[in-house]
């Protein structure tokens, strides 16, 4: 946030649920250390609107590297880890 100069006391959560799979090969590709998954999540993200999205892991919150607004509003994110998930926005 800081590198981005975003204002922490302006970010809010926008979106907050859970990720989860029950295949067994996608769960054994994410415990590959550096091995990742992309998915497209619906958030109405307006354009030029600061979004992160965070997954819970191991107690603390883990920051996706990578975020993509597309033109409809919705948000490519590539994910470490799966579970509780936030959408953040400022």
């Amino acid at each position: 946030l800081k590198e981005q100069k975003i204002d922490a006391s302006k970010l809010v959560v926008k979106d907050l649920f859970d990720i989860s799979v029950k295949d067994e090969a996608i769960e054994k590709h994410l415990e590959k250390e550096g091995n990742t998954i992309e998915v497209v999540l619906k958030a109405d993200i307006q354009e030029g609107q600061f979004v992160t999205v965070a997954v819970f892991k191991d107690g603390k919150w883990v920051i996706a590297e990578n975020v993509v607004v597309n033109e409809d509003g919705t948000i490519l994110v590539t994910l470490e880890y799966l579970g509780a998930v936030a959408i953040i926005v400022a």
